[in-house]
Order: structure tokens, then sequence, then C-alpha cells
């Protein structure tokens, strides 16, 4: 995985602000560039780098059950839980009930995960002003 670093003002002009708005973090890389040109049609996330991972599983997982990505409104963290967000009004209740399941098992996975790096080592979720899930290298450090 290349973790050199991007800066966004160096992309073309166009691609600028829905890479921006794809994943909103403070450090770009290009090989997150090069995921966003090969699927734009991806959501992008408002969470910690940590959580990419697990993202990608539960939209692998929802496109295996039949979920289509214009079904998708938001991925992103809310008082320290991953929430993966749908118009379940446009699916049927069947599918409704299986993008629910997903997104309650991969919140749960993400509970258990370093939203900053992905570690799963020594993980809680810390008060400090407000709800954050973090290892404890990242504990006191927004």
């Amino acid at each position: 995985m290349c973790t050199e670093l991007l800066n966004v003002s160096d992309l073309p002009k166009k691609e600028q602000k829905p890479f921006s708005r794809w994943l909103r973090s403070s450090q770009y890389t290009q090989d997150l560039y090069e995921m966003w040109k090969t699927a734009p049609y991806k959501l992008y996330r408002e969470c910690g780098k940590g959580w990419i991972q697990i993202i990608d599983e539960a939209e692998d997982e929802l496109a295996s059950l039949g979920i289509l990505p214009k079904h998708w409104l938001r991925i992103g963290e809310k008082f320290g839980h991953l929430r993966l967000s749908f118009a379940i009004n446009h699916m049927s209740d069947e599918d409704g009930m299986k993008a629910r399941k997903c997104a309650a098992k991969y919140a749960m996975k993400a509970s258990k995960i370093c939203m900053k790096c992905g570690s799963d080592k020594d993980v809680s979720t810390s008060t400090q002003g407000y709800f954050v899930t973090l290892c404890k290298d990242y504990h006191g450090i927004r």
C-alpha cells in the first residue's frame, strides 16, 4: 500500500473538490486517490483512516447482497461509532433489513478498532468533551 502523501491542490482542478468530499481526512495518500479514480461511485467517508478497510468490507458485502451504491446516503462517525446510512424507503423491506443487519455488524466491528490507525489493541471509547474510539496511542490526541 502506497503511503506517499498527496497534496490535493496538485490534482486537476475539476477533481479537487469531488475527491476532497469523497474522503475527509487530514492527509490524503496516492493510493486513496487511485482508489477514488477507479471507483468514484463509492461514497465519501467522514471518519478516520483506521476504519477505511471496514467500510470497504461493508460495501463489498452490501454489493454481494444486491444493495446498490445509489442506496447509500452517508458513511461516517458519530459519537465514536461508525454510522452507515441508507435510503431504505427506496428498497424492498427484505433489502432494508439486510442493509440494517450489515450496518450493525460493521458498526460493532468498528467499535473494536481505532478510528485513527486501525489498531485493535487497547481500544476504548473516550469522552474528552466528545466520544471517540481510539487506541491507547491516540487517547488525549484529537
